[in-house]
């Protein structure tokens, strides 16, 4: 369901791009193609029901920041994070 979201946001100063693992994002990054990895587990979807239970599991997800490109697009990227881990 949320990669359908993704694939269907039409906002065109994000290029949002799907890998299959958190390896692939780390590679892409090492390889200076991505500012920043939003890395969602496969579990998310099950643990966000459980806040609402006596024994809630923590739904986590992992940004990765590639300090190593330039500083103007890194920031963009992290507001771009910080906005879609908040939605």
């Amino acid at each position: 369901m949320l990669e359908e979201q993704i694939k269907q946001n039409d906002n065109e100063s994000v290029e949002w791009t799907i890998l299959e693992s958190r390896e692939n994002a780390i590679n892409e990054m090492n390889d200076k193609n991505f500012y920043v990895s939003i890395i969602i587990p496969n579990d998310l979807s099950q643990k966000i029901p459980t806040l609402l239970s006596p024994i809630p599991q923590n739904p986590e997800v992992e940004v990765l920041i590639n300090e190593g490109l330039n500083k103007p697009a890194v920031l963009i990227g992290e507001q771009v994070a910080n906005g879609s881990s908040q939605s």
